[in-house]
């Protein structure tokens, strides 16, 4: 799936290196395979028209090709590509500018000829696939042909972008758009990477998971002077609770009966005004404060010892 970076800048605002967003949409896993940067690197690259074709004294794969790079005067230049008619517009990248692929363009004689620059195809420019002949804009500019010497990003319009090219899994169908439209799956991405660019940072993601690692070992505590066969089981965030006295082998490997218990848990939360989940998990979102988790552990506590006799009745010491 291609996606251009400025397609997602107008729903979200994705900002920083081009290298660095690749990295952050891998992270959201949708692996970047390629980056291609468009319309960029491309100062020195003018609109020339072609004045006169000749064949190159000694050289029968080259031609000598005279164009008007905007001075009026005829400026040879030593060509390879032989799709141009006299009076066609061409891209000439001009003596002393660098190349997309970082070649730099100098004077230089080609079998006794000397060539002024360099006629360009398309993907030497980054504007295309087509490497066999020389890219004629004639076709490709806006309804007024430009005159020799335009730089070509103004006579196409062009705006720097990057395109990637993101591997779409088949476990992610929520990632496959429609072509032609933005729809929830680029906006899910875009407001993903500003959540972990901007929202999620590392720091932010330290001082949770220390916050999460402080909030279980106080549950912890609290619940084992209860003295019942209840363990807290996790990790930063993300924590549980598990019914028996062996340590659980699995999230969700519980002794028969167990269910009903986080059933019966479940409810008389509900009743509290505070969310348990049905499987047991606890987890711990960005808002929580040190208040809100202490009025949670005190209603779970107090819970968890209104049904003692349940638990006891449901497992073993």
């Amino acid at each position: 799936m291609k996606v251009l970076l400025s397609w997602l800048q107008e729903f979200a605002p994705v900002n920083g290196a081009p290298e660095e967003i690749g990295n952050q949409l891998s992270d959201l896993g949708l692996a970047v395979e390629a980056m291609t940067s468009i319309g960029g690197g491309l100062d020195g690259v003018v609109v020339a028209r072609v004045l006169d074709l000749r064949p190159h004294p000694d050289a029968d794969r080259i031609q000598l090709v005279d164009v008007d790079a905007g001075d009026g005067e005829a400026l040879q230049i030593c060509c390879g590509a032989f799709n141009m008619s006299v009076g066609d517009l061409v891209p000439l990248a001009t003596l002393g500018m660098t190349m997309p692929n970082g070649m730099e363009i100098a004077r230089r004689k080609m079998r006794g000829e000397w060539s002024n620059g360099m006629l360009c195809a398309a993907e030497e420019i980054g504007l295309g696939d087509d490497s066999e002949g020389i890219m004629l804009l004639d076709g490709a500019t806006a309804e007024h042909p430009p005159t020799p010497g335009t730089p070509l990003v103004e006579a196409l319009a062009l705006v720097p972008d990057v395109l990637y090219d993101l591997e779409v899994n088949p476990n992610r169908p929520d990632a496959w758009p429609h072509a032609g439209t933005f729809n929830n799956n680029m906006l899910s991405m875009t407001a993903g990477y500003t959540g972990l660019s901007k929202v999620f940072t590392p720091e932010i993601a330290q001082t949770f998971f220390e916050q999460g690692e402080r909030y279980r070992r106080r549950l912890e505590a609290n619940l084992s002077r209860l003295g019942l066969p209840v363990q807290v089981t996790g990790m930063g965030s993300m924590m549980a609770l598990h019914f028996g006295s062996e340590k659980p082998r699995a999230p969700y490997s519980h002794p028969p009966g167990v269910s009903e218990l986080y059933e019966l848990l479940h409810l008389k939360m509900m009743a509290k005004s505070q969310f348990y989940a049905r499987r047991g998990m606890i987890n711990i979102s960005l808002p929580v404060t040190d208040g809100m988790f202490d009025q949670f552990e005190a209603s779970l506590v107090s819970t968890i010892e209104e049904c003692a006799n349940a638990i006891l009745e449901t497992v073993s010491l």
